[in-house]
């Protein structure tokens, strides 16, 4: 575990959990709560776990499933944190 900070509170981060897990324990617990911020755009975590589920959705259709290895090419950007969940 790693101790980790967030708007001035200590919180433990324990590396057996997988992030996509921890992102959607936070967007049950405050899903409209900012997730990314990139410039001057901003996703809440309901709309990034949208984003994220349209994603995985495209992806199946083309018959790619959990495992699979998918290149992501993209500048910085919101999208790209959809993506990689």
């Amino acid at each position: 575990a790693l101790l980790g900070y967030s708007r001035g509170a200590v919180t433990t981060i324990d590396f057996d959990v997988p992030i996509q897990a921890l992102i959607q324990a936070q967007a049950a617990e405050t899903p409209d709560a900012p997730a990314v911020v990139f410039e001057d755009h901003s996703l809440s975590y309901r709309e990034l776990m949208a984003a994220a589920g349209g994603v995985a959705a495209r992806l199946r259709e083309q018959g790619i499933g959990r495992g699979s290895l998918v290149p992501v090419r993209s500048g910085r950007s919101l999208a790209l944190v959809s993506c990689c969940l």
